[in-house]
């Protein structure tokens, strides 16, 4: 499609208020992953079921060797594609061909490093087998990624959304079906590799359809441009990578505790990373809309900021404190009895969605002011301050120790996380907002007590239902949400 074209979409996307932006770019970021996840968690009780927690480890644990190299093939790119592209929408086509030809090179990188990593004596066939096949998915995802950063940058988050659907779809399907036909492990493993390919395709075709062709363009000079930019997010990249997953954890439960261990424990926390879509996706919204906006009118910025913070508190915590509560009854019906020794974990890990979603959110909005400096060397803190928690309460608590270890360096970060916001964005947090929001907090938290007295499966999940109609009629009542508009838009 003619360069034309992409100036009329670039004109299109940034006419809208920031706000209704927002709100309709995380709407899409959110709800499509998040319909996948309701899918997959369905397929997932059936898999977990028919593969058993040694063999479902067993596919987490070669999947994580690869997801060590996994960063190596962004390394800050999507920041700095996403950013240039929201800062100068006319050149957006010569931005994402450089991009892509960076890609390429940093993704030889990962698969080369990652073939000499599974190569090592102490994997075992299966291990590398399954490694093998996560290496074809790096590759289909990196590749698809620079879609995906074409269509944040213009905030066409639809764009990305509905080929990931697909792609999404057929996985879940293909995996199902692979299990049925008894074809066990492998057959599980290729319905990832198939799937990927078809979401790649998706994505190149939706460029091309509402863009141009993506082909990676060999122009040194703004591809050295955008890898000095690269720097700060690049380590940014890898240590997030690395600390925001689970990777870490399963690699040193693996070591210590072996397979059966890691299965339960990566049911339960890989529960949490699914749900994580909610506030990752107004994060992601939120990124090109900072840096498209912050020099233009700073003072909308920080009120959408401030709603921003907010919501990711009203969309996370029920969530969180329903879960603490019903961890048992939670596992149980997702993915049956065997995995049930995982609710203490679950019952932590929890309250990763509304810390680890605050700090997502002001990562995006601090990177989107070009404070990635800041960010960089926060994430370094970050991630020193998880080793030591792991080192520390792993070996003595084993899966709950990791979960423990995760919330503790939230806490931890999230208030300096915050301290960083306030020194760019003024008062990032409303108090009375926040006072009503606790109310309602509080109001759902009555029928969940019931729990401390009397636990059964079926008491859990009508505390569960009672918690949330309390939750929604007290926000409803209190004026945190009304009925005729999104959060994200209201006025005080």
């Amino acid at each position: 499609m003619t360069q034309d074209l992409v100036v009329e979409e670039a004109s299109e996307g940034a006419g809208p208020h920031m706000g209704r932006r927002v709100a309709v770019n995380s709407l899409w970021l959110i709800g499509q992953p998040l319909l996948l996840n309701a899918l997959s968690i369905l397929s997932t009780a059936y898999i977990a079921r028919k593969l058993g927690a040694t063999d479902f480890g067993t596919f987490n644990l070669g999947f994580a060797q690869v997801a060590l190299f996994t960063p190596l093939c962004n390394l800050g790119l999507r920041a700095v594609a996403v950013r240039a592209i929201a800062e100068d929408r006319e050149n957006a086509q010569e931005t994402v061909r450089a991009v892509f030809a960076l890609r390429v090179l940093f993704t030889i990188a990962a698969v080369l490093l990652t073939i000499g990593w599974l190569a090592l004596p102490i994997y075992s066939d299966t291990t590398r087998i399954i490694g093998a096949a996560a290496v074809i998915t790096l590759i289909c995802t990196s590749c698809g990624n620079i879609a995906v950063d074409l269509f944040m940058g213009f905030e066409r988050s639809r764009l990305a959304a509905q080929p990931q659907m697909v792609g999404g779809v057929v996985l879940t399907l293909l995996s199902v079906a692979a299990l049925l036909a008894g074809l066990g492990l492998p057959g599980f493993v290729a319905a990832y590799v198939f799937g990927s390919a078809v979401q790649l395709g998706l994505l190149l075709w939706t460029a091309r359809r509402h863009f141009f062709a993506l082909a990676p363009a060999w122009d040194w000079p703004r591809m050295k441009e955008y890898l000095l930019q690269t720097r700060p997010f690049a380590l940014m990249n890898v240590v997030s990578s690395v600390a925001d997953g689970p990777v870490l954890a399963l690699m040193i439960l693996g070591a210590m505790f072996g397979a059966a261990a890691v299965g339960p424990y990566s049911q339960a926390v890989g529960l949490i990373a699914r749900l994580t879509i909610i506030p990752y996706g107004l994060g992601d919204a939120m990124y090109p809309a900072v840096a498209g906006c912050y020099r233009k009118n700073k003072a909308e910025v920080e009120e959408t900021v401030r709603r921003a913070v907010l919501n990711v508190l009203l969309l996370t915590v029920p969530i969180a404190l329903c879960l603490s509560f019903t961890a048992p009854t939670v596992l149980w019906i997702l993915f049956g009895q065997e995995y049930v020794s995982a609710a203490p974990a679950l019952r932590v890990v929890a309250w990763l969605l509304p810390l680890s979603g605050l700090s997502y959110l002001i990562r995006e909005c601090l990177s989107g002011i070009r404070q990635q400096d800041v960010v960089a060397r926060l994430t370094l803190v970050d991630g020193g301050l998880l080793i030591l928690f792991y080192g520390t309460m792993i070996p003595l608590w084993g899966p709950f120790g990791a979960a423990v270890a995760a919330v503790a360096r939230e806490v931890v970060m999230l208030v300096i996380w915050l301290r960083a916001l306030s020194a760019h964005f003024g008062r990032p947090v409303h108090r009375p907002d926040f006072v009503r929001a606790g109310l309602a907090v509080a109001a759902m938290s009555v029928p969940l007590l019931w729990l401390v007295l009397s636990y059964t499966h079926t008491h859990a999940v009508l505390a569960s239902a009672g918690a949330m109609t309390c939750f929604a009629g007290s926000a409803l009542w209190l004026g945190i949400v009304s009925t005729d508009r999104l959060p994200f838009l209201r006025r005080r």
